[in-house]
């Protein structure tokens, strides 16, 4: 106790020192080498709830969350011994009436000679506030995390230190497995024996911060089952503690398919893509907060250089206006979603169609942060459509100038397209017919002709009718008609008819038919006497004989 009284009577001495000392808006300290408060100022009393009397009958330790004082009591001795010049601590105190006191304490070791022991002058800020909002953040962004991953149609999964801490919806039925068989144990229990190795290594690389690519092995479900899986793993950190993400594709089909291209030996392998999604969040401002690596993948932009930018720098210059329209309908609660087709830039140059889907993401007061959504990649779709419309351009630009008529028809029969020559043929406008009945224009005695043909045409895919068909002027006309069954993209069946006016041809037909009819007759009759003649005798004996 003389020792701490001279130490603090040359402290004292020190005026401008003690009045900063007693005036800082800091917490500011005098402890002892044992630990023991020799001057406290208000600050630090209000902060802790106590009054400066009151403090200095607690020691250092005293006052310090348990848990903190185990970690810094050895950073103290250091301190006391010279080893280090500073010691700059994050750390709790005890609130006189319960709370916990987060704090950023910054301490000095001053000897003032060598027969007295040396001091520490401590400087302490309260930053509970700033702490609590961290972790606010924090769980904000676990909860977009979470809200993403549980609406995602992959598998995925986050393990710690081996075993699995949590498993989306996705997961749990691909492994045919529940929570409670899932969350806690070791992620090596269902990865198959011959690849655990293999999956130990991935792990040790992840730790010492090595990028591992994706990996195919086996998964053993629940039930024992054994499936071949693509996986991708990435470190992150999950409820503030280092983890790994394992993102699972179910490849079962795809292998047993190269497998089965194997033995056969094919000259050529399918390749299966596993659809991935880009899974985002942006800010109020549109920026991007958050994209998982498929991002990269099909982009060619690394996140690095794409996190914190607008999301629209990455459209093409005819979807930027619309959708930022589309956003700051969604951010002004105008509208909760937004479903569309959008065209994005490629690093390399070039576009790629994504299906954007998105809706607002709020926090826990119903403020809206920003947009949470997925992107799906859509550019193949797109190319097929491309080709799809190229190719009906072409039927279009071959069924204006044909003199054959040209008709596309629906499954039922109805017209959905008729070249110009229906005006030629059958004086209808184009227009006329679309959305007609083809049938009602049929003769009705060809009507069951047509129909029997339509059912054969369902059987083999193409047949060949000949009928009669109304014209605007109420005549018939004689069609012979090409048709073939067809799918269009979306895989509805359509009919397409190419038809020939065949009027001329019947009517040689008829005459040809009269022809012989009469030659038929005048052979089988006594030019003089009109009575039938041997030939038709001839004719008639075989035919009662054959009787």
């Amino acid at each position: 106790m003389r020792r701490g009284r001279r130490v603090m009577e040359k402290i004292v001495k020190n005026g401008l020192f003690m009045n900063a000392f007693h005036y800082s808006i800091l917490g500011m300290a005098i402890i002892s080498n044992e630990g023991k408060w020799l001057k406290v100022n208000d600050a630090l009393g209000t902060m802790l709830g106590y009054t400066k009397e009151e403090l200095l009958q607690y020691t250092y330790q005293d006052v310090t969350y348990p848990e903190d004082w185990e970690l810094e009591q050895g950073k103290i001795q250091q301190l006391l011994k010279g080893k280090m010049k500073t010691l700059q601590l994050t750390k709790r105190f005890l609130h006189k009436n319960g709370p916990i006191i987060w704090t950023d304490l910054s301490a000095i070791l001053v000897k003032v000679n060598k027969n007295q022991p040396p001091y520490i002058i401590a400087q302490i800020q309260n930053i509970t506030e700033i702490k609590e909002l961290k972790e606010e953040k924090l769980r904000e962004r676990h909860e977009c995390y979470r809200t993403l991953v549980e609406s995602s149609p992959l598998a995925i999964a986050i393990h710690q230190g081996g075993k699995i801490v949590y498993a989306n919806p996705r997961f749990k039925n691909f492994l045919k497995a529940s929570s409670r068989q899932i969350v806690g144990q070791s992620i090596l229990q269902f990865v198959h024996p011959d690849y655990q190795a293999k999956v130990l290594e991935r792990i040790e690389k992840l730790e010492n911060k090595i990028p591992v690519p994706s990996i195919e092995e086996k998964y053993v479900l629940n039930n024992g089952e054994t499936v071949d899986v693509e996986v991708t793993a990435s470190p992150m950190e999950y409820m503030g503690k280092h983890a790994f993400q394992v993102i699972v594709h179910d490849i079962t089909k795809r292998k047993a398919m190269e497998r089965e291209l194997n033995k056969t030996q094919e000259l050529y392998r399918s390749v299966i893509e596993n659809v991935k999604e880009v899974i985002f969040h942006t800010d109020r401002k549109g920026c991007w907060t958050f994209l998982n690596p498929v991002w990269e993948e099909i982009t060619g932009f690394t996140l690095k250089e794409s996190i914190g930018k607008p999301f629209y720098q990455f459209l093409s210059s005819q979807n930027k206006e619309k959708s930022l329209q589309e956003f700051t309908r969604i951010i002004a609660r105008k509208r909760s979603s937004y479903r569309k087709e959008v065209q994005f830039k490629l690093k390399q140059g070039g576009y790629c169609w994504f299906e954007v889907v998105a809706k607002a993401k709020e926090d826990k007061k119903g403020n809206i942060t920003g947009i949470l959504g997925v992107l799906n990649d859509i550019s193949q779709r797109k190319k097929s459509e491309e080709k799809w419309i190229a190719s009906e351009e072409k039927f279009r630009l071959l069924a204006e100038y044909s003199s054959d008529m040209i008709t596309l028809h629906d499954s039922q029969g109805k017209y959905l397209y008729a070249s110009p020559a229906c005006k030629d043929i059958l004086k209808y406008d184009s227009m006329e017919l679309i959305g007609a009945d083809s049938y009602s224009f049929i003769h009705p005695e060809d009507i069951e002709l047509v129909k029997n043909n339509h059912q054969t045409l369902l059987e083999k895919g193409y047949v060949v009718s000949t009928y009669r068909i109304r014209s605007k002027n109420g005549d018939y006309v004689w069609f012979e008609s090409s048709i073939k069954l067809l799918k269009d993209s979306s895989g509805e069946q359509k009919l397409i008819v190419v038809s020939r006016n065949i009027n001329e041809r019947k009517l040689t037909e008829q005459k040809l038919k009269e022809a012989n009819e009469l030659l038929q007759h005048i052979s089988t009759i006594d030019g003089l006497t009109g009575i039938k003649n041997r030939r038709a005798f001839n004719e008639r004996i075989e035919l009662e004989w054959e009787r």
